[in-house]
């Protein structure tokens, strides 16, 4: 806690093809649906997730994912499959539909408050419970595929002068680019790991080292994977060790019992030092939700602020102390999140996207019948349909959304 910043981000909700007139009359919004919050930069991504939940209305009923822009996502990969692989288990997962592990977080039980459910997952302290984000376990997976695909079919094809036709063909894995790598199982490969803070993402500017700062995190990790791997080897023959002396009980049992807890930390060191820091690289990250309704935020970092953990006061960027943060810094501490600014009515689930939550609000408000979209049969029927999925239609002071 004592080495992290603190991030000021700008979240904004995408409202491509929305009747912004509408929303400005019905929806309280002056510029578009936005949030500026200030967070802990050692936040994952995994509980940034329940914070753009809570701010936009959502109660984390679909799947989501976070994303980096194009420009960064190419300036990364370079679209080529060899460049990332490097970078599987360090920032992308590797792609698994083994839903439990990905949202090991999702403990709600029914009748329980949502959204003070949802205020545990950005509260800190942090922690990682799952293992398919781990990079041994991604770069694990990541050679089982390459064993099942030493070729795939090109994504261009070549033009045969001879025949006048054009040709398929197919290139090693190891020559594959990402959109070739597309037609397979292992689809696009985009999502980021979750586990991972946001400052091993974001920064204000990109190093001017970080080509040499990535290939010493690459080079490191590959040697933590080496060892995980030789230990990994040892340890079947170990397990069946282990299982015979404690089933002789008595002593054996006991030195038995502790020769295995010596070993899983010893595992769990290696494990661990397979797990190096990322290297930030861009300014923004894209995270979107429900993929049927397809809602898209962008997550902008705007600015970092040290912190003097003596007074809990912010630092700006000349390390001069910000007048009156001593209290903001105090709930950013406690709370993991704090929004300061917002602009725009909150959304809602199963709304059918921004062309239906603007149909909603015509609905709601509308007094001629014909306005009305199928899915509301009423001003009634949509009020109602409103109130199950917690939408109230008054604003709330940014201050208390996330509390």
């Amino acid at each position: 806690m004592v080495d992290s910043k603190i991030f000021k981000l700008h979240l904004e909700l995408d409202c491509s093809g929305a009747d912004l007139s509408m929303l400005k009359k019905w929806g309280k919004v002056s510029e578009g649906i936005s949030r500026d919050v200030l967070v802990l930069s050692s936040m994952p991504l995994h509980s940034l997730h329940f914070v753009i939940q809570r701010l936009f209305g959502w109660q984390n009923s679909h799947m989501h994912n976070f994303s980096l822009p194009q420009k960064a996502y190419g300036y990364l990969t370079g679209n080529l499959f060899s460049k990332w692989s490097d970078l599987c288990g360090l920032y992308f997962r590797f792609p698994t539909d083994d839903y439990e592990d990905l949202y090991w977080y999702n403990d709600y039980e029914e009748d329980t408050d949502i959204k003070k459910w949802m205020k545990g997952k950005y509260a800190p302290p942090y922690f990682y419970d799952g293992h398919k984000e781990l990079y041994p376990v991604c770069q694990s997976d990541l050679e089982s595929f390459v064993a099942s695909y030493k070729a795939v079919s090109a994504d261009q094809e070549v033009y045969d002068f001879a025949t006048g036709k054009s040709l398929s063909r197919t290139v090693s894995i190891n020559e594959a680019t990402l959109t070739d790598l597309e037609a397979t199982p292992l689809g696009k490969v985009t999502e980021l790991i979750e586990q991972r803070a946001l400052d091993e993402y974001l920064c204000l500017k990109k190093s001017s080292n970080f080509r040499s700062k990535l290939e010493r995190v690459i080079k490191a990790s590959k040697e933590g994977m080496k060892v995980w791997t030789e230990s990994y080897e040892d340890m079947a023959t170990w397990a069946s060790d282990i299982q015979e002396r404690l089933e002789k009980g008595g002593f054996e049992e006991v030195l038995a019992r502790l020769e295995f807890e010596n070993y899983m930390d010893k595992m769990l060191e290696i494990l661990e030092s397979c797990q190096v820091p990322a290297i930030p690289l861009t300014n923004t990250l894209m995270y979107e939700y429900d993929y049927a309704e397809d809602w898209r935020v962008k997550v902008t970092l705007e600015d970092v602020y040290d912190v003097d953990w003596h007074c809990n006061m912010m630092l700006d960027e000349n390390l001069e102390l910000v007048s009156g943060t001593s209290e903001l810094v105090d709930s950013v501490i406690r709370r993991g999140a704090v929004c300061i600014a917002s602009d725009g009515l909150p959304v809602m689930e199963d709304v059918g996207g921004m062309y239906g939550y603007c149909e909603f609000l015509r609905a709601l408000h509308g007094k001629d019948q014909e306005l009305f979209d199928s899915m509301f049969e009423s001003s009634s029927h949509a009020k109602e349909f409103g109130r199950t999925m917690l939408w109230t239609g008054r604003l709330v002071k940014p201050e208390n959304m996330l509390k």
